[in-house]
């Protein structure tokens, strides 16, 4: 009798617990329905942090009902839960640090919107930006400078305030508004200039002037969009200039294929899916303890096995604190005037620059442009100390680019506009063992920009006091 009943306790323990389990399986699944359902809910296409680790979650709830309570893969799995319960505090104090100290980690994409007039540009009081859709604390009615530039100028890799136009109105105690977005290109400066800039009544328009894209940028602009007909070259064989622009794409893919090794690649998948859906990932990212790259062994070891006249030699310029990469093919491919892409970019750019400036005589306003150089010029130098030679191909886009800056020198010169060189204060920076890039991206960090934004309001009070 005694038997039978703890029979009968035994088995409604049972019962209770496939129950149990049935239920945790239900609620289990129903969270990771809910983390897949919330990708349709919401604001930007693609899973992000949050649906994420709703997910995993939901499916370790799912696994641990599948066990039973004394098993030991239902401790694993407990352990496991453990681990992420204790990372989700986390990764909210990451979202609210990067919340409160916005940064590029391609959240900007998520943000951009086509224009009628530009290629693209922000939407109103996207993180960072003003109600204008501008990387500015406020929008403003008025201006006394006002600067127009691409992804240099406004501030890839850095929070707000430490882009570089934001640290020359800090310097100058004057206000200083940005019209600078990622991808512009010259065309696009022109537009702003005649449309946003002159609305503002500034007393001075800075153009960041960046040769590493601005070019074929602008080519691009302007045989895709509808709005600068007048400005096409009419005898032009279109079919030959979209086979330009697409022949230097091919050339930067294939580089970039030639440079990563095939683990480095894989590797670089895994960051960019950590660094990218979650918020602790881009916090690491952006705080400098992460590098770029999951294994840059692999990299410098690709280097090594390169002889100094491989056609896909790329460089590499190290000191006890940092080493920096530089892939001189590919920025290369953006200057080459042997591209008829580039050419057309660069004819163009000389046509709307002269234009500008007319404008800006018959408004009595200052035009500055300010030359951004790549990061291969700024550590040229130095590079060449350390290895007692550049590459060939280093050499070469060296040769491109110096001539590029000294045909715009001249060229500007001629039509009095004033010329800021941004390698000065760079170059000086990096000679002084300042790290002022990342390891492999092209934009500057932090003090890179505050080099920058300082020497250029220092240039503009001698150009002040000259006047």
């Amino acid at each position: 009798m005694i038997s039978r009943i703890g029979f009968e306790v035994t088995e409604q323990q049972h019962s209770k617990n496939r129950l149990y389990r049935i239920w945790i399986a239900l609620f289990g699944g129903l969270i990771v329905i809910g983390g897949l359902a919330s990708e349709l809910l919401s604001y930007s296409p693609g899973y992000g942090a949050y649906q994420i680790w709703i997910i995993v979650l939901g499916f370790l709830i799912v696994v641990l009902s599948l066990f039973k309570s004394d098993s030991i893969f239902f401790s694993i799995t407990m352990i496991i839960m453990a681990v992420v319960f204790m990372l989700l505090p986390l990764e909210m104090l990451a979202k609210l640090y990067l919340s409160l100290n916005p940064t590029v980690s391609n959240w900007w994409q998520d943000y951009m919107i086509d224009d009628d007039l530009i290629h693209h540009r922000m939407l109103p009081n996207a993180i960072d930006h003003d109600s204008n859709g501008w990387r500015n604390p406020t929008a403003l009615d008025n201006a006394n400078i006002v600067v127009i530039g691409d992804s240099q100028t406004w501030g890839s890799n850095v929070s707000r305030d430490e882009a570089w136009a934001m640290v020359l109105g800090d310097t100058l105690d004057d206000s200083v508004y940005s019209l600078a977005q990622p991808a512009y290109g010259v065309a696009d400066y022109y537009t702003l200039f005649n449309h946003e800039a002159l609305a503002l009544n500034p007393q001075m328009i800075i153009i960041g002037l960046y040769f590493g894209n601005d070019l074929v940028d602008t080519t691009s602009r302007v045989y895709d969009r509808e709005g600068y007909q007048a400005w096409r070259d009419t005898q032009i064989d279109t079919a030959r200039l979209a086979e330009s622009e697409q022949e230097i794409i091919s050339t930067i893919e294939r580089e970039r294929q030639v440079w990563i090794p095939p683990e480095t690649e894989e590797n670089e998948s895994l960051w960019l899916i950590v660094r990218d859906t979650t918020n602790i990932g881009r916090l690491l990212y952006r705080l400098n303890l992460w590098s770029d790259f999951t294994s840059n062994t692999s990299i410098a070891s690709l280097y090594d096995n390169l002889p100094i006249n491989d056609p896909h030699r790329f460089d590499i310029y190290s000191d006890d604190s940092q080493a920096i990469y530089f892939y001189p093919r590919i920025r290369s491919a953006v200057m080459d005037l042997d591209y008829s892409a580039v050419t057309e970019g660069n004819r163009l750019a000389h046509d709307l620059l002269a234009d500008m400036q007319s404008t800006a005589n018959t408004y009595n306003i200052d035009l500055v442009v300010v030359f951004i150089p790549t990061k291969e010029l700024v550590y040229a130098n130095l590079v060449q100390v350390q290895h007692g030679e550049l590459s060939p191909s280093y050499t070469r886009l060296l040769a491109l680019e110096t001539t590029l800056r000294d045909d715009y020198l001249e060229f500007l010169n001629q039509l009095d506009i004033s010329v800021i060189d941004g390698l000065v204060p760079l170059r000086q920076a990096a000679e002084a063992g300042e790290i002022i890039y990342p390891e492999l991206d092209g934009h500057p960090i932090a003090k890179g920009y505050q080099r920058l934004g300082e020497y250029i309001a220092e240039e503009l009070q001698q150009i002040d006091t000259a006047k």
